[in-house]
């Protein structure tokens, strides 16, 4: 799924937006509140799908992750990147 790297990348994105954002620190608190919370239902869902052997479930997850990377990528201004590949 999504590397232990991309998410570190991804919450950098999500600081930077942040930061330019001019919503109130508490509202912005709210939102990581919930969004914590919201990612680990869907982490949940995602094993317990892939357990079951619901790949497909699985591979819709994955796709819907990278286009979010995609989207902080865009909304912070940054162009996007190709992984590299060791072949």
């Amino acid at each position: 799924m999504i590397s232990d790297e991309e998410i570190a990348n991804a919450k950098a994105l999500i600081r930077k937006i942040e930061d330019e954002s001019p919503l109130s620190k508490a509202k912005k608190d709210e939102a990581w509140k919930a969004a914590g919370g919201r990612a680990r239902q869907l982490a949940n869902l995602t094993e317990l799908a892939r357990t079951f052997g619901a790949s497909t479930y699985s591979d819709d997850i994955n796709l819907g992750c990278r286009a979010s990377l995609a989207a902080l990528r865009n909304a912070a201004k940054l162009e996007p990147t190709t992984p590299k590949r060791d072949f």
